[in-house]
């Protein structure tokens, strides 16, 4: 408010830093073009977030940490009635929708998306699982979703395996859970974490 001329940029999300980068540890190449930017203040999630920004921003940048920032999705009041898992997922998006991005450290594809559930799934004990409600929030709508992926979430649906949500606001999920699983690196993993949910990553 002080200052009207300022620009500040925030980051909705944290799932942001090249993942085959830390995996394989090789040479990649800078695909968001941090190096390129010139805004004066950012608004960043933790102090690894604005530890890795400032390693890839060139210049004395002004850094204000927020935490998490909320922005999709509609907030509701869910109930649970018996012990809650809710499962975080990157759904793969259709083919054709990776080749417009063209990035090559993808590692969110339908083999390891799938993989990510059914490893949940077949590490929880079949007895357990009928006596904890296990949720599936997506990421996204179905919208731009590989529809390999839609099938076979709706079959995990149809045999009563699992639940899912979608439209709703990760906070909504995450009040509910007695524990979070993610992908890496959903930003609700943060907000589960700040929250003192327990949390997992894949």
């Amino acid at each position: 408010k002080k200052n009207k001329g300022s620009v500040i940029l925030y980051f909705y999300s944290i799932n942001l830093l090249p993942l085959l980068y830390e995996i394989e540890e090789k040479k990649y190449y800078e695909i968001y073009g941090y190096n390129l930017h010139s805004w004066p203040n950012y608004i960043v999630w933790n102090e690894d977030h604005k530890n890795w920004l400032k390693s890839h921003v060139m210049g004395n940048r002004n850094y204000l940490k927020a935490n998490y920032i909320p922005f999709a999705g509609e907030y509701k009041d869910l109930e649970n009635k018996k012990k809650t898992i809710v499962i975080f997922d990157v759904p793969p998006k259709r083919p054709e929708i990776y080749y417009q991005l063209n990035n090559p450290y993808n590692i969110y594809t339908l083999k390891y998306c799938q993989k990510f559930i059914s490893d949940i799934l077949n590490s929880i004990d079949e007895n357990l699982i009928q006596q904890v409600d296990l949720i599936i929030k997506l990421k996204r709508d179905f919208y731009n979703i590989d529809t390999n992926y839609q099938s076979f979430l709706n079959k995990l649906i149809e045999n009563k395996k699992l639940k899912v949500l979608k439209n709703i606001a990760p906070e909504s999920a995450i009040n509910i859970a007695d524990a979070t699983i993610s992908i890496p690196f959903t930003s609700p993993a943060i907000y589960s974490y700040s929250k003192g949910i327990d949390t997992i990553y894949y």
